[in-house]
């Protein structure tokens, strides 16, 4: 279990209210992001469960998220003899995905890529250097999976 914090702030939450037709949608494309990144990283019958805790303070709103994706890897180990190739756990995903950890994952390429094409990949096994003209960035390798997925891509955009 692995746990986030997503914070809206700014001048217009200074009442600390937000429009619910701002936030539903932000709070599915959350709960779509983590599923679709759990499907694509460990399979099709990856599904994490994912609450979340409203917290309020003035100026800023903000919702903590728990995602509990464990299980999947305990009952893939039974059924695997390369522990390396089991599940990743909740934690790893948040990493990849760039919500936690100190890697830059999915969210830090995105924002070096700032919508510029990728000109090169280099795979080496645990890492991949990314090459934009002459700018490179190493990141874990299964960060090119969740920028490959759409479903993922998509999830980040309605999340952000």
């Amino acid at each position: 279990m692995s746990n986030f914090r997503l914070t809206y702030d700014g001048p217009a939450l200074m009442s600390s209210q937000m429009d619910v037709r701002e936030l539903a949608p932000a709070l599915l494309a959350a709960g779509d992001l983590l599923e679709s990144a759990t499907r694509a990283l460990n399979g099709l019958y990856s599904k994490p469960q994912i609450n979340v805790r409203g917290s309020f303070k003035t100026g800023s709103f903000g919702i903590d998220f728990t995602l509990v994706a464990d299980w999947a890897s305990k009952v893939k180990d039974i059924f695997s003899s390369d522990t390396a190739t089991a599940v990743a756990n909740a934690a790893t995903i948040l990493g990849l995905l760039g919500l936690a950890g100190k890697s830059p994952g999915l969210l830090g390429l995105l924002k070096w890529l700032r919508g510029r094409k990728i000109t090169k990949v280099e795979l080496k096994q645990p890492l991949a250097k990314i090459f934009v003209d002459e700018e490179t960035i190493e990141i874990d390798a299964r960060v090119i999976s969740l920028l490959r997925n759409l479903e993922v891509r998509d999830s980040f955009d309605k999340l952000l």
